[in-house]
């Protein structure tokens, strides 16, 4: 059938019948709208995407006002600080506002009375009562409240600082009044692991690297925190922070990130683990006079020094002597020398009842890796032997230095100031190179040393606070730590105790230890690399 208005017409001819014309309204025209190409000029299609538009715009609006209403909600619940939102920059309670005075009604009026605004709520204040004229006051001269002050740095150079002479002490004060004292319940403090991270410590670190196929006893230690202290005791020469530690011993898999379980070997950290705490500070002219006289009133210094190192002793002897410092000669004890041991069991420098052939036996066992321990107590015997001396002399203050110490410039001058504005007054005994530091950080300079509650009493809670080079007593009370201190490090059952520092640490519960520890630079002291008399004793090798 053929279509309406077509006839049939041979191929390739057309012809249309003419048909009466209508007249059909042109489609209204729209100018390009930005960068929109996806809608036609047909009717419908531009009417969709009018629609399309507004309902964007109505749903873009509604977002605005669900992100303001949440802004608002969030500071009325102080998630975000109110002063960052207008509508709360103001008080919100009524009792911020000075509204009423009692019996007298409003502070303020409404306003209608005078013609005048009244003022917004966050803007009222108090009344303030009718204050007196008072007689103009003469002009009084400007007083000067800076001084100007010639000071000299830690390298020694002189330059003018301005601001306030600070109060020096000027006596024979021994510690700071002041200064806190250590806790009622100071004792072992540990890492809280959880369970899978104590798992995954254990499985990585309990291996004994010596022997590869050994195990160490487990003795409920804590294995993560027994990587971090590896990494403290491969840089004692370079050392660093306890966070720092804490990385090294996350990015080599051995602990888990500080950020996920958070341990710091000393509280506080932020107070004096790390380079920044160095002593740095300039020191007064004034100063310098006032801590030699101190020290040179209070202080004493003996060196442990075998004779046979007759170097060390020369090396030492003038570096004091720069220092204006002088020393008393301590002979070290020498195990490999004939008759040693009985002699010192004889003076009471080791204890009469110390089984050496059983502490020795348990030191070699594998759990304990120890070695030979000869060396070991022929240090303890030392330190010993240099106490006894101190309380026959007796000063208020000794200091016990090891052969191999270096003492920084301006010794004398940051530690009198140590002592002076620093050290609590209960304290017994202070290590000036405090390595691996474990406590509590108390000021700037200064840790309160606690045992590591991370290792079992078996081995002493060691690994931490190593270093005997330079240590400073309180002669008054040095004869009860003596008591306690020899108690633990004569025993046979525990000979990681032999290291006198170990020891030391392991009771500081009982004894007021503290520590200037070795992360801060420049420190107070420093270890010589002249080698280790006590290790070489140790290996059988005869020292000369």
């Amino acid at each position: 059938m053929m279509g309406v208005g077509f006839k049939s017409l041979p191929q390739g001819e057309y012809d249309v019948e003419e048909e009466p014309s209508i007249a059909i309204p042109e489609a209204p025209t729209y100018p390009p709208r930005g960068s929109d190409r996806t809608c036609s000029r047909t009717t419908q299609v531009d009417e969709f995407c009018f629609t399309l538009r507004w309902k964007i715009s109505l749903l873009t609006l509604a977002a605005l006002l669900m992100g303001l209403f949440g802004t608002c909600f969030l500071a009325w619940r102080g998630v975000i600080p109110k002063s960052l939102v207008p509508l709360f920059s103001g008080p919100r309670r009524p009792q911020d506002l000075w509204l009423f005075n009692e019996g007298q009604g409003p502070h303020w009026s409404s306003g209608a009375q005078t013609g005048k605004k009244a003022p917004k709520a966050p803007h009222l204040q108090a009344p303030q009562a009718p204050q007196p004229p008072q007689a103009p006051q003469p002009k009084m001269p400007r007083i000067q409240t800076e001084e100007k002050h010639m000071v000299r740095d830690f390298l020694g150079t002189l330059h003018m600082e301005v601001g306030r002479k600070p109060q020096f002490a000027q006596g024979n004060e021994i510690c700071n009044a002041s200064a806190p004292l250590t806790a009622l319940n100071w004792g072992p403090r540990g890492w809280d692991v959880s369970v899978g991270d104590r798992i995954q410590c254990e499985s990585r670190n309990r291996v004994n690297p010596t022997w590869k196929t050994l195990r160490y006893e487990n003795w409920g230690r804590n294995w993560c925190w027994v990587a971090v202290k590896g990494m403290c005791h491969d840089h004692l020469k370079t050392p660093k922070s306890w966070s720092d530690y804490r990385d090294l011993a996350y990015r080599a898999g051995l602990a888990p990130s500080r950020h996920f379980s958070p341990f710091d070997g000393l509280q506080n950290p932020e107070v004096c683990d790390g380079a920044k705490h160095g002593i740095q500070r300039s020191y007064f002219k004034e100063e310098a006079s006032l801590a030699l006289k101190w020290f040179h009133q209070n202080v004493k210094v003996y060196v442990l020094n075998l004779p046979k190192f007759y170097n060390r002793w020369d090396i030492i002897t003038k570096r004091l002597h720069d220092l204006q410092i002088d020393a008393i000669r301590v002979i070290g004890v020498d195990m490999m020398e004939p008759n040693a041991y009985s002699d010192a069991v004889r003076n009471g420098w080791i204890a009469a009842d110390f089984d050496m052939k059983t502490a020795q036996a348990i030191a070699l066992q594998p759990q304990n890796d120890m070695g030979h321990i000869l060396g070991t107590v022929g240090c303890a015997a030392a330190h010993f032997k240099a106490q006894s001396q101190i309380l026959k002399d007796p000063p208020p203050l000794a200091i016990v230095l090891e052969d191999d110490s270096w003492l920084m410039d301006n010794f004398v001058t940051n530690l009198w100031r140590i002592v002076t504005q620093e050290l609590p007054c209960d304290w017994d005994v202070l290590q000036l190179l405090g390595r691996c530091a474990y406590g509590k950080c108390i000021s700037e300079h200064l840790a309160r040393i606690q045992p590591d509650g991370n290792e079992p009493a078996e081995i002493c809670h060691q690994g931490v606070n190593w270093g005997f080079h330079g240590v400073l007593y309180r002669t008054a009370h040095l004869a009860k730590v003596q008591a306690l201190w020899k108690k633990q490090v004569f025993n046979p059952k525990t000979p990681h105790c032999l290291d006198i520092d170990v020891a030391l640490a392991s009771i500081s519960d009982k004894v007021n230890y503290y520590s200037v520890p070795n992360s801060q630079h420049p420190p107070l002291i420093k270890e010589m690399d002249l080698g280790s008399v006590r290790a070489s004793i140790n290996l059988g090798f005869k020292v000369s």
